[in-house]
């Protein structure tokens, strides 16, 4: 009986752990493309912040 509980156990460990590593690859896969396309619109509003902040001093 105590095998049969430590296979289920372990067999939802397992379960689990695949579970949370797909769930990290696909988040990595969707993040990659999605931050390589915003990324230019907040270095654009780093530039314009430094534009301001420029402008501002004279």
């Amino acid at each position: 009986m105590t095998s049969r509980l430590s296979g289920w156990i372990e067999g939802i460990a397992m379960a689990l752990l695949v579970g949370l590593l797909w769930a990290g690859v696909s988040l990595t896969w969707l993040a990659i493309p999605l931050g390589l396309f915003l990324l230019p619109t907040f270095l654009e509003e780093d530039e314009n912040e430094q534009g301001r902040k420029g402008k501002d001093n004279r």
